[in-house]
Parts: structure tokens; sequence; C-alpha cells
């Protein structure tokens, strides 16, 4: 199977195609009890991302246990980055991950990871993943929460 593998920080220029690079990874293990079998369908590119991207001038910033995702965007050289995606289960021994769900979830960016959670999301002809990962996503949160938020 196959992975990401993050190659060297943006510099002046901004985002290049050399930052990341595609390796061979090994397959998951058999599946034991409670895991899933995902198979990755959309990575997701947010803005947050910089943040990781730059882990070292970030890390000055000292954020720490003040976010929900800070320990994901430590992301290091020569690994393969862990953010959000979506992928269509293929093999599950865990109830709440039917085979053939759609699932977001926080894993490696690899074409198959083992999981134990995610949310299984609701897709249809007219409510794709794309949607989920979009407008409904982690984005689409963020751009929400200041005017849910705001007393204007």
């Amino acid at each position: 199977t196959r992975g990401v593998v993050y190659r060297q920080r943006p510099g002046a220029e901004g985002w290049t195609e050399s930052l990341f690079g595609v390796e061979d990874t090994p397959m998951p293990r058999a599946l034991e009890d409670g895991q899933a079998l995902l198979g990755s369908y959309l990575f997701s590119l947010d803005p947050t991302i910089h943040n990781a991207l730059r882990a070292e001038e970030a890390a000055m910033t000292d954020q720490a246990g003040k976010s929900g995702y800070w320990d994901f965007m430590r992301w290091k050289l020569g690994e393969t980055p862990m953010w959000m995606l979506i992928g269509v289960v293929k093999q599950s021994k865990n109830d709440a991950l039917p085979e053939g769900a759609f699932v977001r979830a926080f894993a490696p960016w690899q074409v198959f990871n083992v999981i134990t959670q995610g949310e299984v999301l609701k897709c249809s002809d007219s409510l794709l993943p794309e949607n989920h990962m979009s407008a409904l996503g982690m984005t689409g949160k963020t751009a929400a929460l200041p005017l849910l938020k705001c007393d204007a």
C-alpha cells in the first residue's frame, strides 16, 4: 500500500510539490475486535495545516493543551502526517463502523488504516463525502462558529 511522507518545510516560495512524497507502507495487520480497516477516499487540506507545516515555528506559540488537535499539528519530516481524512470501511470487527460506510477520522495519510473510532457520515446522491470534508467539515465549522457565537 502507499502513504504520504512529509519531506520538507515550506520556504519563501510557499507550498510546492516537493513538500510531500509518496512511499510504500506496510499493509495493516489483521483486524482485532473493535477495529475496522479504512480505505482512504479524501485527505483534508484545511487552512490549519499551515501550522503543521511550520511545526518548529508553530511550537513557539505553546498551544499544547489549548487546542483539540494541536498534537496532530507537530508533523515531523520523513514521517506520514496524521490529519483528518474520509475513508470507506473495507472490513470491520466494530459494530459502530459498518462495512461500506464513509467515515471521518484522524488517521495517517495512507491508503489503508486500522481505526477504532470515527464519525460515520450520512451520505446520499445529494449529500456526498466531499460535502462532509468542506462545508459540513472542520473548515465549514470553523467558518460558522464565529457567526453563531457573535452578538452582532
